[in-house]
């Protein structure tokens, strides 16, 4: 549960707002987020979701 304060935030959540602020595109970002989801809805973990969307991205990377 999201408490609304960083100390008791998920691990997930925290990672999710460090890549957010780190300067992706938002054209990546959106790509992530619809992966992350698709992946939570799969039946994945949120943290594994994030990771797997993360890894396969990362495979077709380009310049952003």
């Amino acid at each position: 549960m999201l408490q609304g304060r960083k100390e008791n935030d998920p691990e997930w959540i925290k990672s999710i707002a460090s890549y957010v602020k780190s300067g992706e595109t938002d054209k990546y970002k959106k790509q992530l987020r619809e992966l992350f989801l698709e992946y939570t809805r799969e039946g994945l973990k949120p943290m594994e979701a994030w990771e797997k969307a993360k890894e396969v991205l990362a495979c077709f990377e380009t310049k952003r």
